[in-house]
Protein backbone atom coordinates (compact mmCIF):
# COMPACT_ATOMS: atom_id res chain seq x y z
CA UNK A 1 0.00 0.00 0.00
CA UNK A 2 1.03 3.55 -0.84
CA UNK A 3 2.04 6.00 2.06
CA UNK A 4 1.31 8.91 1.50
CA UNK A 5 3.33 11.78 4.42
CA UNK A 6 0.95 14.75 4.81
CA UNK A 7 2.68 17.84 6.14
CA UNK A 8 0.04 19.59 7.94
CA UNK A 9 -3.54 18.97 8.95
CA UNK A 10 -5.48 21.90 8.29
CA UNK A 11 -8.53 21.49 5.59
CA UNK A 12 -6.44 20.91 2.55
CA UNK A 13 -4.17 18.20 4.35
CA UNK A 14 -7.16 16.61 5.84
CA UNK A 15 -8.92 16.44 2.83
CA UNK A 16 -5.72 14.80 1.03
CA UNK A 17 -6.13 11.81 3.72
CA UNK A 18 -9.62 11.25 3.04
CA UNK A 19 -9.30 11.58 -0.64
CA UNK A 20 -6.32 8.48 -0.70
CA UNK A 21 -8.33 6.87 2.36
CA UNK A 22 -10.88 6.42 -0.12
CA UNK A 23 -8.81 5.17 -2.78
CA UNK A 24 -7.13 2.39 -0.68
CA UNK A 25 -3.85 4.84 0.14
CA UNK A 26 -2.33 5.58 3.66
CA UNK A 27 -2.20 8.43 4.55
CA UNK A 28 0.15 9.70 7.43
CA UNK A 29 -0.89 13.28 8.62
CA UNK A 30 2.18 15.17 10.53
CA UNK A 31 0.79 18.30 12.56
CA UNK A 32 2.98 20.68 14.23
CA UNK A 33 0.54 21.85 16.67
CA UNK A 34 -0.43 19.97 19.60
CA UNK A 35 -4.17 19.42 18.92
CA UNK A 36 -6.27 20.25 15.85
CA UNK A 37 -7.73 23.08 15.39
CA UNK A 38 -9.06 26.10 12.67
CA UNK A 39 -8.27 29.49 13.15
CA UNK A 40 -10.37 32.27 11.68
CA UNK A 41 -14.07 32.27 11.30
CA UNK A 42 -16.09 32.26 8.09
CA UNK A 43 -15.59 30.33 5.09
CA UNK A 44 -17.14 30.08 1.79
CA UNK A 45 -17.91 26.39 0.19
CA UNK A 46 -18.95 27.07 -3.48
CA UNK A 47 -20.48 24.06 -5.47
CA UNK A 48 -16.71 23.16 -7.32
CA UNK A 49 -15.58 22.20 -3.27
CA UNK A 50 -18.65 21.09 -2.35
CA UNK A 51 -18.45 18.59 -5.22
CA UNK A 52 -15.56 17.10 -3.39
CA UNK A 53 -16.99 16.78 -0.35
CA UNK A 54 -20.21 15.18 -1.57
CA UNK A 55 -18.06 12.47 -2.86
CA UNK A 56 -16.44 12.20 0.33
CA UNK A 57 -19.48 12.18 2.18
CA UNK A 58 -19.54 14.95 4.28
CA UNK A 59 -21.55 17.86 2.05
CA UNK A 60 -24.78 17.12 4.27
CA UNK A 61 -22.76 16.55 7.41
CA UNK A 62 -21.15 19.99 6.60
CA UNK A 63 -24.45 21.19 5.44
CA UNK A 64 -26.10 20.66 8.63
CA UNK A 65 -23.66 23.07 10.56
CA UNK A 66 -23.74 25.69 7.68
CA UNK A 67 -26.00 28.50 6.13
CA UNK A 68 -27.42 28.56 2.59
CA UNK A 69 -27.58 32.20 1.60
CA UNK A 70 -29.95 33.33 -0.69
CA UNK A 71 -27.75 35.48 -2.84
CA UNK A 72 -24.84 37.47 -3.27
CA UNK A 73 -25.47 41.04 -2.95
CA UNK A 74 -22.90 43.85 -4.08
CA UNK A 75 -23.59 47.12 -2.79
CA UNK A 76 -21.36 50.84 -2.81
CA UNK A 77 -19.61 50.52 0.55
CA UNK A 78 -19.65 54.30 1.20
CA UNK A 79 -23.21 55.15 -0.24
CA UNK A 80 -25.30 52.03 0.63
CA UNK A 81 -26.08 51.39 -3.07
CA UNK A 82 -27.25 48.55 -4.04
CA UNK A 83 -25.24 47.82 -8.02
CA UNK A 84 -25.86 43.70 -8.30
CA UNK A 85 -27.52 40.58 -6.78
CA UNK A 86 -26.31 36.88 -8.34
CA UNK A 87 -29.09 34.68 -6.63
CA UNK A 88 -27.48 31.60 -5.04
CA UNK A 89 -30.47 29.73 -2.92
CA UNK A 90 -31.71 27.70 -4.45
CA UNK A 91 -30.05 28.92 -8.33
CA UNK A 92 -26.73 27.34 -6.97
CA UNK A 93 -28.14 23.82 -6.38
CA UNK A 94 -30.10 23.66 -9.83
CA UNK A 95 -27.22 24.80 -11.96
CA UNK A 96 -24.12 23.34 -10.45
CA UNK A 97 -25.91 20.28 -8.49
CA UNK A 98 -24.60 21.50 -5.20
CA UNK A 99 -25.53 24.28 -2.70
CA UNK A 100 -23.33 27.41 -2.17
CA UNK A 101 -22.52 27.20 1.48
CA UNK A 102 -20.92 29.81 4.38
CA UNK A 103 -19.69 28.25 7.28
CA UNK A 104 -17.38 28.59 10.27
CA UNK A 105 -14.30 27.36 9.35
CA UNK A 106 -13.86 25.42 12.68
CA UNK A 107 -17.25 23.48 11.55
CA UNK A 108 -15.72 22.33 8.32
CA UNK A 109 -12.48 20.92 10.05
CA UNK A 110 -14.32 19.75 12.71
CA UNK A 111 -16.25 17.46 10.09
CA UNK A 112 -13.18 16.62 8.53
CA UNK A 113 -11.04 15.44 11.57
CA UNK A 114 -13.99 13.63 12.72
CA UNK A 115 -13.98 11.85 9.62
CA UNK A 116 -10.47 11.30 9.31
CA UNK A 117 -10.52 9.55 13.09
CA UNK A 118 -13.06 7.12 11.92
CA UNK A 119 -12.04 5.74 8.82
CA UNK A 120 -7.95 6.47 8.79
CA UNK A 121 -7.37 5.97 12.64
CA UNK A 122 -4.11 6.71 14.16
CA UNK A 123 -3.27 8.85 10.95
CA UNK A 124 -3.04 11.79 12.38
CA UNK A 125 -0.24 12.93 14.34
CA UNK A 126 0.40 15.51 16.66
CA UNK A 127 3.31 17.84 18.06
CA UNK A 128 4.63 16.66 14.45
CA UNK A 129 6.79 19.46 13.63
CA UNK A 130 8.49 18.59 9.91
CA UNK A 131 11.67 20.59 10.16
CA UNK A 132 13.64 18.30 6.73
CA UNK A 133 12.46 16.28 3.97
CA UNK A 134 14.52 14.46 1.33
CA UNK A 135 13.92 11.17 -0.88
CA UNK A 136 15.72 8.99 -3.01
CA UNK A 137 14.88 6.15 -5.30
CA UNK A 138 12.91 3.90 -2.48
CA UNK A 139 10.79 7.27 -0.95
CA UNK A 140 10.88 9.87 0.97
CA UNK A 141 11.34 10.98 5.10
CA UNK A 142 10.52 14.01 7.08
CA UNK A 143 12.55 14.79 9.61
CA UNK A 144 10.48 16.02 13.11
CA UNK A 145 11.69 19.24 15.14
CA UNK A 146 11.96 16.42 18.08
CA UNK A 147 14.43 14.40 16.01
CA UNK A 148 12.06 11.69 15.07
CA UNK A 149 11.66 10.25 11.21
CA UNK A 150 9.05 9.06 9.11
CA UNK A 151 9.41 7.44 5.95
CA UNK A 152 6.71 7.11 3.16
CA UNK A 153 6.19 6.43 -0.66
CA UNK A 154 5.28 10.19 -1.53
CA UNK A 155 5.47 13.64 0.85
CA UNK A 156 2.50 16.03 0.22
CA UNK A 157 3.36 19.75 1.45
CA UNK A 158 -0.06 21.00 3.01
CA UNK A 159 1.65 23.33 5.48
CA UNK A 160 0.18 26.27 4.56
CA UNK A 161 1.36 30.28 3.47
CA UNK A 162 4.19 29.48 5.47
CA UNK A 163 5.44 26.12 4.04
CA UNK A 164 8.61 24.57 5.55
CA UNK A 165 8.69 21.67 2.82
CA UNK A 166 8.37 24.43 0.35
CA UNK A 167 10.97 26.46 1.51
CA UNK A 168 12.92 23.48 1.89
CA UNK A 169 12.13 23.10 -1.72
CA UNK A 170 12.83 26.47 -3.22
CA UNK A 171 15.55 27.96 -0.54
CA UNK A 172 14.27 31.15 1.16
CA UNK A 173 10.95 31.49 -0.65
CA UNK A 174 8.68 33.64 1.92
CA UNK A 175 5.37 34.58 1.32
CA UNK A 176 4.66 38.20 0.34
CA UNK A 177 2.66 40.78 2.55
CA UNK A 178 -0.01 41.85 -0.43
CA UNK A 179 -0.67 45.40 1.27
CA UNK A 180 -4.03 44.03 2.03
CA UNK A 181 -4.84 43.64 6.20
CA UNK A 182 -8.23 41.98 6.96
CA UNK A 183 -10.48 42.11 10.44
CA UNK A 184 -11.99 39.36 11.04
CA UNK A 185 -14.97 39.50 13.40
CA UNK A 186 -18.28 37.89 14.19
CA UNK A 187 -21.55 38.89 15.66
CA UNK A 188 -24.24 37.01 17.83
CA UNK A 189 -27.77 37.17 16.12
CA UNK A 190 -29.41 38.73 19.59
CA UNK A 191 -26.82 41.59 19.34
CA UNK A 192 -28.90 42.92 16.35
CA UNK A 193 -32.42 42.42 18.10
CA UNK A 194 -35.16 43.48 15.11
CA UNK A 195 -32.52 44.89 12.40
CA UNK A 196 -30.42 41.29 11.67
CA UNK A 197 -29.16 41.69 8.42
CA UNK A 198 -30.81 39.70 5.19
CA UNK A 199 -29.97 35.79 4.47
CA UNK A 200 -27.65 36.94 1.96
CA UNK A 201 -23.69 37.20 1.42
CA UNK A 202 -23.18 40.73 1.30
CA UNK A 203 -20.11 42.28 -0.21
CA UNK A 204 -19.31 46.20 0.15
CA UNK A 205 -16.95 47.97 -2.50
CA UNK A 206 -15.12 50.93 -1.46
CA UNK A 207 -11.79 52.77 -1.96
CA UNK A 208 -8.39 51.01 -1.32
CA UNK A 209 -11.37 48.19 1.06
CA UNK A 210 -13.96 45.98 0.74
CA UNK A 211 -16.13 44.22 3.64
CA UNK A 212 -17.57 41.36 3.33
CA UNK A 213 -20.37 39.45 5.65
CA UNK A 214 -22.56 36.74 5.95
CA UNK A 215 -24.14 33.95 8.40
CA UNK A 216 -22.49 31.07 9.69
CA UNK A 217 -23.79 28.37 12.05
CA UNK A 218 -27.15 27.91 10.79
CA UNK A 219 -27.77 31.93 11.38
CA UNK A 220 -26.50 32.09 14.81
CA UNK A 221 -23.41 34.38 14.29
CA UNK A 222 -22.62 36.47 11.25
CA UNK A 223 -19.28 37.02 9.75
CA UNK A 224 -17.83 39.75 9.24
CA UNK A 225 -14.45 40.63 7.27
CA UNK A 226 -13.74 44.20 6.79
CA UNK A 227 -10.17 44.59 4.41
CA UNK A 228 -8.71 47.71 3.68
CA UNK A 229 -5.20 48.57 1.91
CA UNK A 230 -2.65 49.50 4.77
CA UNK A 231 0.94 48.99 6.16
CA UNK A 232 1.89 46.38 8.59
CA UNK A 233 4.38 46.17 11.16
CA UNK A 234 3.10 44.20 14.32
CA UNK A 235 4.85 40.86 14.99
CA UNK A 236 3.37 37.70 13.58
CA UNK A 237 0.12 37.62 10.45
CA UNK A 238 -2.39 37.44 13.22
CA UNK A 239 -2.99 39.28 16.40
CA UNK A 240 -6.24 40.75 18.39
CA UNK A 241 -7.32 43.89 17.09
CA UNK A 242 -9.59 46.70 18.97
CA UNK A 243 -12.69 47.17 17.19
CA UNK A 244 -11.83 51.21 17.14
CA UNK A 245 -9.17 49.86 14.85
CA UNK A 246 -11.44 49.32 12.48
CA UNK A 247 -14.01 51.88 12.95
CA UNK A 248 -11.13 54.49 12.13
CA UNK A 249 -10.34 52.48 9.27
CA UNK A 250 -13.98 52.68 7.88
CA UNK A 251 -15.16 55.85 9.24
CA UNK A 252 -16.40 57.32 6.10
CA UNK A 253 -18.57 54.47 4.78
CA UNK A 254 -22.23 53.29 5.63
CA UNK A 255 -23.25 53.79 9.49
CA UNK A 256 -24.92 50.98 9.09
CA UNK A 257 -21.27 48.70 9.34
CA UNK A 258 -20.95 51.29 12.11
CA UNK A 259 -23.67 49.46 14.33
CA UNK A 260 -22.15 46.18 13.00
CA UNK A 261 -18.76 46.90 14.23
CA UNK A 262 -20.08 47.94 17.57
CA UNK A 263 -21.79 44.36 18.35
CA UNK A 264 -18.85 42.29 17.37
CA UNK A 265 -17.03 40.09 19.41
CA UNK A 266 -13.14 38.35 18.78
CA UNK A 267 -12.25 40.41 16.55
CA UNK A 268 -8.44 39.70 14.84
CA UNK A 269 -6.29 41.52 12.35
CA UNK A 270 -4.59 39.18 9.83
CA UNK A 271 -2.01 40.44 7.40
CA UNK A 272 -3.14 39.26 4.10
CA UNK A 273 -0.22 37.06 2.37
CA UNK A 274 -0.27 35.20 -1.34
CA UNK A 275 2.39 33.12 -3.37
CA UNK A 276 2.69 33.29 -6.96
CA UNK A 277 2.13 29.83 -9.04
CA UNK A 278 4.85 28.46 -9.08
CA UNK A 279 6.51 26.89 -12.51
CA UNK A 280 6.74 23.86 -10.31
CA UNK A 281 4.95 22.19 -7.79
CA UNK A 282 5.82 18.09 -8.33
CA UNK A 283 9.65 16.87 -7.52
CA UNK A 284 9.92 13.45 -7.80
CA UNK A 285 8.04 12.57 -4.65
CA UNK A 286 6.87 15.25 -3.35
CA UNK A 287 4.52 17.72 -4.21
CA UNK A 288 3.13 20.63 -3.00
CA UNK A 289 -0.97 21.48 -1.89
CA UNK A 290 -3.27 24.33 -1.38
CA UNK A 291 -1.42 27.47 0.23
CA UNK A 292 1.68 25.82 0.48
CA UNK A 293 1.69 26.01 -3.51
CA UNK A 294 -0.50 29.10 -4.46
CA UNK A 295 -2.03 31.29 -1.38
CA UNK A 296 -4.37 33.87 -2.72
CA UNK A 297 -5.90 36.51 -1.61
CA UNK A 298 -9.70 36.00 -0.63
CA UNK A 299 -11.35 37.79 -3.20
CA UNK A 300 -13.11 34.97 -5.14
CA UNK A 301 -13.07 32.81 -1.77
CA UNK A 302 -11.75 30.21 -3.38
CA UNK A 303 -8.93 29.72 -1.44
CA UNK A 304 -9.88 26.45 0.95
CA UNK A 305 -11.65 25.35 -2.44
CA UNK A 306 -8.79 24.98 -4.46
CA UNK A 307 -6.67 23.08 -1.64
CA UNK A 308 -10.05 20.86 -1.83
CA UNK A 309 -10.13 20.19 -5.09
CA UNK A 310 -6.00 19.75 -5.21
CA UNK A 311 -6.50 16.73 -2.93
CA UNK A 312 -9.69 15.21 -5.51
CA UNK A 313 -7.13 15.59 -8.22
CA UNK A 314 -4.41 14.37 -6.33
CA UNK A 315 -5.49 11.59 -4.61
CA UNK A 316 -7.24 10.37 -8.67
CA UNK A 317 -3.71 10.85 -9.60
CA UNK A 318 -2.15 8.28 -6.98
CA UNK A 319 -4.71 5.42 -7.26
CA UNK A 320 -4.26 5.78 -11.04
CA UNK A 321 -0.92 5.67 -11.95
CA UNK A 322 1.79 3.53 -10.02
CA UNK A 323 4.89 5.47 -10.57
CA UNK A 324 4.29 8.18 -7.88
CA UNK A 325 6.39 10.23 -9.70
CA UNK A 326 4.22 10.76 -12.84
CA UNK A 327 1.10 10.59 -10.70
CA UNK A 328 2.59 13.67 -9.28
CA UNK A 329 3.33 15.37 -12.59
CA UNK A 330 -0.35 14.50 -13.58
CA UNK A 331 -1.78 16.18 -10.88
CA UNK A 332 0.89 19.35 -11.72
CA UNK A 333 -0.43 19.23 -15.26
CA UNK A 334 -4.33 18.74 -14.30
CA UNK A 335 -3.90 21.85 -11.47
CA UNK A 336 -1.71 24.30 -12.55
CA UNK A 337 -3.88 25.77 -15.85
CA UNK A 338 -7.46 25.98 -13.70
CA UNK A 339 -5.01 27.43 -10.42
CA UNK A 340 -3.26 29.77 -12.29
CA UNK A 341 -6.76 31.43 -13.90
CA UNK A 342 -8.01 31.68 -10.60
CA UNK A 343 -5.17 33.35 -9.26
CA UNK A 344 -5.55 36.01 -11.97
CA UNK A 345 -8.75 36.65 -11.35
CA UNK A 346 -8.16 37.31 -7.90
CA UNK A 347 -5.53 39.62 -8.67
CA UNK A 348 -8.49 41.53 -11.33
CA UNK A 349 -10.48 41.62 -8.32
CA UNK A 350 -8.71 43.21 -5.66
CA UNK A 351 -8.64 46.00 -8.04
CA UNK A 352 -12.20 46.00 -8.93
CA UNK A 353 -12.74 45.90 -5.64
CA UNK A 354 -10.60 48.56 -3.74
CA UNK A 355 -10.54 51.13 -7.29
CA UNK A 356 -10.55 54.64 -6.43
CA UNK A 357 -11.92 57.93 -8.18
CA UNK A 358 -14.98 58.89 -8.90
CA UNK A 359 -14.78 58.28 -12.83
CA UNK A 360 -13.46 54.58 -12.06
CA UNK A 361 -15.88 53.98 -9.61
CA UNK A 362 -18.54 54.85 -11.69
CA UNK A 363 -17.51 52.66 -14.31
CA UNK A 364 -17.21 49.69 -12.75
CA UNK A 365 -20.88 50.35 -11.25
CA UNK A 366 -21.87 50.95 -14.27
CA UNK A 367 -20.96 47.73 -15.46
CA UNK A 368 -22.18 45.43 -12.25
CA UNK A 369 -25.55 47.18 -12.85
CA UNK A 370 -25.16 46.18 -16.34
CA UNK A 371 -24.22 42.43 -15.47
CA UNK A 372 -27.30 41.49 -13.27
CA UNK A 373 -29.89 43.12 -15.40
CA UNK A 374 -30.73 39.57 -16.51
CA UNK A 375 -33.34 37.06 -14.73
CA UNK A 376 -33.62 34.24 -13.22
CA UNK A 377 -29.95 32.70 -12.86
CA UNK A 378 -28.30 34.17 -15.66
CA UNK A 379 -25.76 36.44 -13.41
CA UNK A 380 -24.76 33.11 -12.07
CA UNK A 381 -23.51 32.42 -15.58
CA UNK A 382 -19.87 34.51 -14.88
CA UNK A 383 -19.19 31.79 -12.72
CA UNK A 384 -19.96 28.79 -14.86
CA UNK A 385 -15.81 27.91 -15.51
CA UNK A 386 -15.36 27.94 -11.79
CA UNK A 387 -18.64 26.26 -9.76
CA UNK A 388 -19.24 23.51 -12.32
CA UNK A 389 -19.14 20.47 -10.37
CA UNK A 390 -17.01 18.69 -12.65
CA UNK A 391 -14.07 21.50 -12.21
CA UNK A 392 -11.74 19.41 -10.13
CA UNK A 393 -11.49 16.49 -12.53
CA UNK A 394 -11.74 18.62 -16.08
CA UNK A 395 -7.63 18.05 -17.04
CA UNK A 396 -8.38 20.46 -19.94
CA UNK A 397 -7.07 24.04 -19.66
CA UNK A 398 -9.66 26.37 -19.35
CA UNK A 399 -10.61 29.67 -22.11
CA UNK A 400 -8.22 32.32 -21.11
CA UNK A 401 -10.15 35.07 -18.92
Amino acid sequence: MTRVLIAGGGIGGLTCALTLERHGLEPVVLERAPRLEALGAGIQISPNAGAVLAELELLEPLAAHAFEPAALQIEDGRRGASLARVPLKPAARQRYGHPYLTVHRGDLHEILAGAVANRAPSSVHLDADVVEVGQDAGGVHARLADGRESHGDVLIAADGVHSTVRNALFGSDQARFTGHVAYRMLVPRDAFGADAPPPTIKLRLGPHGHVVSYWVRGGELYNVVAIIESDWSDEGWRIPADVDEVRLAFRAWNPVLQRIFDAAVDVHKWALLDRPVPDRWAFGRIALLGDACHAMLPYLAQGAAMAIEDAAVLGDALARETDVSRALGSYEAARKPRVTRVHAEVARNARRFHVDGLIARTRRNRALRVAARAGGDAPLKQFDWLYRSNGPRDDAPPSQP
